[in-house]
């Protein structure tokens, strides 16, 4: 049941995806965050939807706002 679920996420990432690159000025890239993103990112990749990883985005933003984070800048 758990890939079931994982495969309609990605079919709505890339439903809505393909929807947004038809606009006059579509986005510039999608990035995948969070506990499922590892899950998502061959799944869309399969359906050729390119997408950068970073499940510890959020995190990172935060230690980089508060000067805490030792990572280099993205």
């Amino acid at each position: 049941m758990g890939q079931g679920c994982l495969q309609a996420v990605a079919a709505a990432i890339e439903q809505a995806w393909c929807e947004l690159a038809q606009q006059p000025q579509p986005p510039a890239g999608l990035w995948l965050t969070g506990g499922d993103a590892a899950l998502l990112h061959p799944l869309l990749a399969a359906r050729g939807v390119a997408s950068c990883l970073a499940p510890d985005l959020a995190l990172e933003s935060l230690a980089a706002l508060s000067g805490l984070s030792s990572e280099p800048d993205r």
